[in-house]
């Protein structure tokens, strides 16, 4: 992945934990603290449900290029 793609997958996994660990928060703190839309964080939201061993094998493949879009994309196959 290139580095702006694995920030904002590192970013998500960040968001998703401190989500888990504080059942207080929602999305939208995150939203307004990072200075983003509710919506953005929603839709980024869709990458923590990657399954780790997969998000692992995009970010050590040759397919670590993908976009963001491309990522998203995976994420909502993974939904159907």
């Amino acid at each position: 992945m290139v580095r702006e793609q694995r920030d904002v997958v590192e970013r998500v996994l960040g968001w998703a934990r401190e989500l888990k660990e504080n059942p207080s928060l929602r999305q939208a703190d995150i939203a307004r603290r990072e200075g983003v839309s509710r919506a953005r964080v929603s839709q980024l939201m869709k990458l923590a449900r990657i399954p780790s061993g997969r998000l692992k094998g995009l970010r050590d493949s040759e397919c670590g290029k993908l976009s963001v879009r491309e990522l998203l994309k995976i994420a909502g196959a993974g939904e159907r």
